[in-house]
């Protein structure tokens, strides 16, 4: 399975021998964003930027395009590479459950991922119990 990365572009294909998906190989694309191609014959769902959770075998992605399809030549698609992390308390979904589209409650948090330093990435939620009010802390 490719990942693709910041500046990196590949291509989806199917395999006529055994009917099989595959991403290319990355290559360079453009700076600071993520492309992937439908270089297949068929409206395909693609998912760009993925990661993988520490303890599991399967990638999650973080960007997620429905039906991209493939007309006379190939079509794409291309995100730009802006690592924010945002927080939001809901109980309309599920742990893990990935965000298809945008979320209709406040931020209670958001940073620059690319602003962590490694050891500056540990926070715990809290809730004060007197107030009611949610905040992310960092871990010392």
């Amino acid at each position: 399975q490719t990942i693709t990365q910041e500046g990196e572009t590949t291509a989806l294909t199917l395999t006529e021998a055994n009917d099989v998906f595959h991403f290319s190989d990355p290559e360079p694309g453009v700076s600071d964003f993520m492309e992937a191609w439908n270089d297949t014959v068929f409206i395909r769902d693609i998912a760009i930027d993925c990661f993988m959770n520490p303890g599991q075998s399967m990638h999650k992605p973080a960007l997620y395009f429905n039906d991209v399809g493939h007309v006379i030549s190939p079509l794409n698609v291309t995100a730009e590479f802006t690592p924010i992390l945002r927080a939001y308390i809901a109980s309309d979904y599920q742990k893990t459950q990935i965000l298809q589209g945008a979320m209709d409650t406040p931020t209670i948090w958001e940073r620059d991922v690319s602003a962590f330093c490694e050891e500056d990435t540990t926070r715990n939620l809290a809730r004060d119990p007197c107030t009611a009010v949610y905040e992310i802390r960092k871990v010392y």
